[in-house]
């Protein structure tokens, strides 16, 4: 697996975002005066909730801890600047790689002309765009790579598909990638937006190198097919696993102890322009009610209609506390290939009790 993670911040929503946000998702959300917020897309067209990060004299960022650590790290989002910065001191970030102690190791921000400048962890500047590379108050498509090899070392941005900072023979050290954050110093920088997030590594067979455009697209239970958990506060299983923000303890699914058979049901489709798949990304919010043990895998039913193949998750330890679980699948069982558009919006969603 290559893809560590992807976001597009449209989940989480409510007054209870930020406790959302840290529910097993990142590891850390720091809001001095309310600097971090999920806010409206900016653009006045698309729907849906985006990252805002205003930053201020202190830095607002939202970090997260890699599954396991890594000497290739890529990072994919769309960026929206409400201004390009105003002076040197606005840290105004595109990326920012840390390690397993959270120092950083190397980061990159814009600087006032619109163009992105990358500095180590120590804050020398290693070099940096020509001239511009992004203007005001449009999203711009970033794709980030960074290779730790001691004084071999790089770094490529590309905005747009094309690349506008290209550094090789960096000395970033040898301690390895183990976290990534997205953050703002303003101080005259102003807010920025991020949706669209992607980041992944240079393991596995599949995604370990530049994604091209990208959209994280979130597609919702549509329709029960088997209902073989008990409904609480909704008729149907679909309808309470699609609540944006999640209703804990008001509308929830329970499986009860012996485990029922699994709960499935179908998606909604993807917009008729994708024309290939990087990954499904699952994610479920759950918790247990009492000390017993109890254990939830999820899966991905490819051609439920013909011949299924199924793939599962990490069978997943629940605690009493609510807790987001995401598994990634790059591949469809049933072709050991890329997903296609119309296996994915053939698709069903699989959720099983183990224990």
């Amino acid at each position: 697996m290559a893809i560590e993670h992807c976001d597009n911040f449209s989940i989480y929503g409510g007054d209870s975002y930020v406790n959302n946000l840290l529910n097993g998702v990142y590891a850390e959300a720091f809001i001095p005066n309310d600097t971090l917020d999920l806010a409206n897309d900016p653009d006045g067209l698309s729907s849906g909730q985006v990252l805002r990060l205003a930053g201020g004299s202190n830095a607002a960022y939202l970090r997260y801890v890699m599954a396991s650590s890594q000497t290739t790290f890529g990072q994919a989002c769309r960026i929206w600047l409400s201004q390009i910065p105003n002076n040197s001191s606005a840290v105004v970030g595109v990326f920012n790689v840390r390690d397993g102690s959270n120092n950083v190791i190397v980061r990159a921000q814009f600087n006032t002309v619109g163009g992105i400048d990358v500095y180590n962890g120590a804050g020398t500047k290693l070099g940096g765009s020509s001239g511009p590379a992004v203007t005001a108050n449009a999203w711009w498509h970033i794709e980030s790579k960074v290779i730790i090899n001691g004084a071999s070392g790089s770094v490529e941005i590309r905005v747009e598909g094309a690349t506008v900072v290209s550094l090789t023979g960096i000395n970033l050290g040898t301690a390895p990638i183990a976290q990534c954050a997205l953050f703002n110093v303003n101080n005259g920088g102003g807010p920025s937006y991020t949706k669209d997030l992607v980041w992944w590594n240079g393991s596995g067979s599949h995604n370990t190198d530049f994604l091209g455009s990208v959209i994280v697209a979130m597609l919702s239970p549509s329709a029960d097919v088997a209902l073989n958990w008990t409904p609480t506060g909704g008729s149907t299983g679909a309808g309470i696993l699609d609540n944006i923000p999640p209703q804990d303890g008001v509308q929830y699914l329970t499986a009860l102890n012996p485990p029922p058979a699994a709960y499935v049901c179908t998606l909604t489709d993807l917009v008729a322009d994708v024309t290939s798949v990087k990954c499904i990304m699952t994610m479920v919010r759950a918790q247990k009610t009492d000390g017993g043990d109890a254990s939830l895998q999820i899966g991905v039913i490819s051609d439920p209609s013909g011949t299924p193949a199924t793939v599962l998750g990490a069978n997943r330890p629940i605690t009493v506390a609510q807790t987001y679980w995401r598994d990634v699948f790059e591949v469809d069982p049933k072709t050991s290939a890329p997903w296609l558009p119309s296996a994915v919006n053939a698709a069903q969603l699989k959720m099983n009790r183990t224990t």
